[in-house]
């Protein structure tokens, strides 16, 4: 970490692996009730101390929670990055390859109800844990 003085403040939820990990590297790591907003709770407490001087925000993307296909990102991060790089990526690759596809052949035509689908609510998945269709 070159020195730098790291603080990270995630929702108490975090797994136990997770919270070693971002200890064994020196980082200082602040608890916030996920009861009381989760991810959204420790990001407000984050902007907080910001603002009270108490530390700095890196953040790499302008609205990190808008979803924006068009974003201009450096590397590839859907399987992760650098030491955190998925083992699984080309299994998870040549899978959902196979699944679009197999959707695709047998209905052309389908239709996503976006009024009834639900997303994953975990600070380290992006997805939907439903998503109902009409084929």
């Amino acid at each position: 970490m070159r020195g730098y003085k790291m603080v990270l403040i995630m929702p108490d939820n975090l797994s136990i692996e997770r919270r070693q990990s971002m200890t064994a590297y020196g980082a200082k790591l602040i608890l916030t009730p996920a009861a009381q907003g989760g991810m959204e709770g420790a990001r407000d407490l984050a902007e907080k101390l910001q603002r009270e001087g108490q530390g700095r925000i890196l953040d790499q993307f302008a609205n990190p929670d808008k979803y924006d296909i068009e974003r201009d990102i450096p590397v590839q991060i859907s399987f992760g990055h650098g030491i955190h790089y998925c083992l699984g990526v080309y299994l998870a690759k040549l899978e959902s390859k196979i699944a679009i596809e197999t959707l695709l052949d047998r209905w052309p035509n389908f239709q996503v109800d976006h009024e009834n689908s639900q997303r994953v609510k975990m600070s380290n998945v992006s997805g939907f844990c439903n998503l109902p269709m009409a084929v």
